[in-house]
């Protein structure tokens, strides 16, 4: 399409004075000027467009509200007669003619300009696309913004290839909101490749784009790009972008433009960050004058005015379904020879006929401006270009399984490990830790996401070894295949060679090629293959090279690689996603959820945790049967779940309650933990052992029935039975509430193995002390627990404070909790207090699974702040239960193990100790206020280090 295949209609829309706007409209079938709209309200329209904002972030349909103000748009344009009439005129023309209409819009100042034009109503309804009445949705009509000045010449012919595109990516490390960059990234690069491989377009992606490096990208191209797309967070001002070490770095719209300036045959400009195309900020009325009318109210517009003549910006927060729907339909349509004002369209007709975010808003965030002559097409599809080779690349995936690649949200971990992965980082060996359902679909990813510059790829499951007499030897046999594949020269070992004989000569092989080797399952492996492998893993680890290695597993890595070598590696924990953050998953991929707020909570500790597959098919199905209640969908989704296998359902910790009070009540116990466990920041659930598989939890409480199942007693020896059946079955916390009057060796002698086979045992102390004390609980290797009323411990409490006993006390009534139980009648006293305890030991231990009863046990005690009371006439000491302090120092010892290593960034701490990257950053401007960890520059970037080691244990 020639540029004279548009038909344009100019309109102008001026602020007066007192409210009075003048509108303007001329195209070759006639003109009309200065039409004036006297006592006009523009603060209603100026709103408009926050309500455009609050719509898409919210995931509300507004259509009421959305249609009241596009017919307000639609009276200001073309509400006089005759404007209405040369818009008729013209459009008939180009329906003649067989081309669109093109309504080009100059309005002004800033708050005028910022109006919501996309959702002007059709003064002809009728003639759009799927029955919508919205003109920009119309097939033969765009809506695009007219830039106020232009300060480069037009460039209008189309271009010749190849076309030079940079891709700019933005997700710098303090980044509160941080998004999946690499599947942002692949999603557009594969709208891209065939062109690419074809020889029409060239394709640079800058995923660290500080200045300097953005500097390098375009010196680096001969007149710089043709195409500048971003995507990363933004403001009403600018953009974020990173410095030269990795932190975030607000970036001026001017600043920008500027550096875009360096590229002079730059055609189009897409930015799909947030609030691009924005409305201005508020400005005083001195600002809102005459003397600030060469200001642009947004980087969008600055760039039209000043390096590009095509520029797409948003005026809110899309989600990212959304941005990729446009992103792949619009790259699609200018790779076919569409126009670009016709891509535009075509993207927004495909998000507004999306059976997910059709019925939104989304579609009229995009907005078009241009600052040269006409939109056309910007890729010369019929001019001959040379085919480029693809990179040769050779993979084996052994025993891996994948999930679908938008049901994983770890951006900082996975932006941590490509780096290692990449080359990009100086370790040679990435560690993932974490249990089977979170690493397997979290490799799987790094490996999908390597770039073309990696040339070798092989995955293992440790199953692949099983029963298998020279695992070196089979490994050898996998990588000489793929080495064969990339050169086609064959290798066999000489019949004098050992397995490790032949792996030594591999070995220099491949640290020469650009190698990614995964090994997963690592606590599959039997010892034999163990040691035999992880000789090898510590030779490769070893050797500087541009292999890299990745170990996953439930297992201490050090094992495999040994002191020397981990020297060189970077660990990676994995644990289950924090409600925040699963809830900003919800809020950029699924956000018709929002509709449901005030329920998404409550559906994540009910089950669906960080299961994204249970969350998208939520999504799809109240979207398919918007009339039935959403409780009843995700009660049908949670019922249909099948039970995981017991390998990868273990919970990390196990937990048995011999409890008269709960006896019978273990799932309502197990759900208020989880809801409590969410509310103070700890991610996954607690389930009741051998139910349905629940991969991500905290903690099981254990199958094997209480001495009071149907009873409020229980014998010494049913007792004793229980104990030893639970032990048997894995349990690392017992709860003990039962006891006789009197010591009792027995119970010493079991107690005292439990101790020292590392398990917690808890004791209900009692609340009548005019009985005899009473054994198991009053054991001295039994954590006994006594309570509080008001703050103290009661004067009728069982309280021995020579004895020492209870060494911790917590409150008479679990109604501190948030939210309190509500599922059994439970007696006030030590009995609700050791539930109470049972659940921050719990909590505490799933932070760091390293810790040992007895660690749990030194924490909740270290931390619960000493308080004093009469008893027996003498003062007495005694320390209550913290939760809160519980948790900080459990996450603090975390974070310090990592930094007694070295020096790390913060992403660095995010990836190694599993911890959400808002916790990281409150932990470390504390610890930075206590003057216990500073904060260094180096020319890696900034980096943490201790100042004061906390205490091991």
């Amino acid at each position: 399409m020639a540029p004279s295949d548009f038909e344009k209609l100019d309109m102008e829309v001026l602020a007066g004075r007192r409210d009075q706007l003048w509108v303007s409209a001329r195209s070759r079938m006639g003109a009309v000027y200065a039409v004036p709209h006297a006592g006009w309200r523009r603060e209603q329209l100026t709103a408009a467009g926050a309500l455009l904002q609050d719509a898409v972030w919210h995931g509300d349909e507004a259509t009421a509200e959305a249609e009241h103000t596009g017919k307000q748009l639609q009276d200001l344009l073309f509400g006089d007669t005759d404007v209405l009439a040369l818009f008729q005129r013209t459009r008939g023309a180009a329906a003649d003619a067989g081309r669109p209409l093109v309504v080009r819009i100059l309005s002004a100042p800033h708050d005028i300009a910022a109006f919501p034009w996309e959702l002007t109503l059709d003064p002809e309804g009728g003639r759009t696309s799927g029955g919508g009445t919205y003109l920009t949705l119309a097939p033969d009509v765009h809506i695009i913004r007219l830039a106020r000045t232009r300060t480069y010449p037009v460039r209008a012919r189309p271009i010749e290839p190849p076309l030079r595109i940079l891709v700019v990516l933005s997700s710098p490390e303090g980044d509160q909101i941080p998004f999946d960059l690499y599947e942002e990234k692949r999603i557009l690069l594969n709208e891209l490749t065939p062109l690419v491989h074809s020889g029409k377009i060239v394709v640079d992606v800058e995923d660290r784009p500080s200045l300097d490096n953005l500097h390098r990208c375009i010196s680096g191209r001969t007149r710089g790009y043709h195409v500048v797309h971003y995507l990363g967070h933004a403001s009403q001002s600018g953009l974020v972008l990173e410095t030269g070490r990795g932190s975030p770095r607000d970036v001026t719209a001017e600043q920008f433009t500027s550096l875009l300036q360096g590229c002079p045959d730059l055609r189009l400009v897409v930015y799909a960050g947030c609030l691009t195309a924005g409305p201005p900020q508020p400005a005083s009325p001195r600002r809102r004058s005459e003397e600030n009318w060469r200001a642009s109210p947004s980087i969008a517009d600055l760039s039209a005015r000043t390096a590009a003549p095509v520029v797409v910006g948003m005026q809110a927060v899309l989600p990212f379904p959304t941005q990729r729907i446009f992103a792949r339909i619009f790259y699609r349509s200018l790779a076919g020879g569409r126009d670009l004002a016709g891509a535009v369209q075509l993207a927004r007709g495909a998000v507004r006929g999306d059976e997910f975010v059709g019925g939104f808003l989304d579609w009229a965030v995009p907005a078009l401006f241009v600052g040269g002559d006409e939109p056309g097409p910007l890729l010369g599809v019929s001019v001959p270009s040379t085919a480029t080779p693809r990179p040769v690349r050779r993979e084996l995936k052994l025993g891996l399984e994948e999930e679908e690649r938008s049901l994983l949200s770890r951006p900082v971990s996975l932006r941590q490990a490509m780096s290692i992965v990449s080359g990009r980082s100086s370790s040679r060996a990435l560690l993932v830790t974490g249990t089977p359902d979170l690493r397997t679909p979290f490799v799987a990813r790094i490996l999908e996401d390597l770039g073309d510059d990696v040339s070798l790829v092989l995955y293992v499951h440790a199953q692949e070894f099983k029963d298998e007499p020279d695992p070196v030897g089979r490994l050898c046999t996998w990588i000489t295949e793929l080495l064969t594949g990339l050169d086609r020269r064959a290798r066999q070992p000489h019949k004098s060679w050992r397995s490790h004989d032949w792996w030594k000569r591999i070995l220099e092989e491949l640290v020469a090629v650009p190698a990614v080797l995964a090994f997963d399952g690592l606590e599959d492996l039997s010892d034999t293959a163990a040691k035999e492998l992880g000789g090898v893993f510590r030779e490769l680890a070893l050797r500087r090279g541009r292999a890299r290695l990745v170990l996953a597993g439930m297992v201490d890595m050090n094992r495999f690689l040994g002191d020397r070598a981990t020297r060189y590696a970077q660990q990676i924990l994995l644990r289950p996603l924090e409600w925040t953050q699963v809830e900003r998953w919800i809020r950029w991929n699924v956000p018709e959820l929002l509709r449901h707020q005030d329920r998404l909570e409550r559906w994540y500790t009910e089950g669906f945790q960080e299961d994204f597959t249970l969350w998208t098919r939520l999504a799809e199905r109240t979207a398919n049967r918007p009339a039935a209640d959403p409780q009843s969908i995700v009660n049908e989704l949670l019922a249909t779940r099948s039970p995981a296998p017991l390998d990868r359902a273990a919970p990390p910790l196990l937990a048995a309650l011999a409890h008269p009070d709960t006896a019978g009540c273990a799932e309502e116990f197990a759900g208020w933990m989880t809801a409590l466990a969410n509310r103070k920041r700890v991610g996954g659930k607690v389930v009741v052992s051998g139910g349905t598989g629940e991969p991500s939890s905290i903690a099981a409480l254990s199958p094997v029935d209480s001495p009071f199942a149907g009873q409020r007693t229980a014998t010494d020896t049913d007792a004793v039975r229980w104990t030893q059946e639970a032990l048997t079955d894995g349990a690392n916390v017992l709860l003990l509430d039962f006891g006789r009057p009197g010591p009792s060796a027995i119970w010493d002698g079991i107690c005292r193995r439990l101790r020292q086979q590392g398990v917690l045992v808890i004791g209900v102390g009692g609340d009548r002390g005019d009985e005899e004390i009473r054994y198991p609980p009053w054991c001295p290797d039994v954590l006994t627990v006594g309570s509080l009323t008001g703050g103290r411990p009661p004067r009728s409490a069982m309280w021995k404070p020579s004895a020492g006993k209870p060494e911790i006390f917590a409150a008479e009534s679990l109604a501190w909790a948030d939210p309190p139980p509500a599922f059994a009648q439970l007696r006030h006293g030590s009995h609700q207090a050791a539930l109470g305890v049972l659940a921050a030991a719990l909590l505490v231990w799933s932070v760091d699974r390293t810790l040992t009863g007895e660690g749990v046990r030194d924490i909740l005690l270290r931390t619960a702040p000493p308080g004093k009371a009469q008893r027996d006439g003498e003062a007495a000491h005694f320390r209550a239960l913290n939760l809160d302090a519980a948790l900080e120092h459990a996450r603090v010892r975390l974070l310090a193990k990592v930094l007694a290593h070295g020096r790390a960034g913060r992403r660095e701490l995010v990836a190694a100790t599993g911890l959400s990257p808002g916790l990281v950053s409150d932990l470390l401007a504390q610890q930075q206020a206590a003057h216990r960890v500073r904060r260094v520059v180096t020319e890696e970037g900034e980096k943490y280090e201790l100042i004061e080691t906390p205490p091991d244990r």
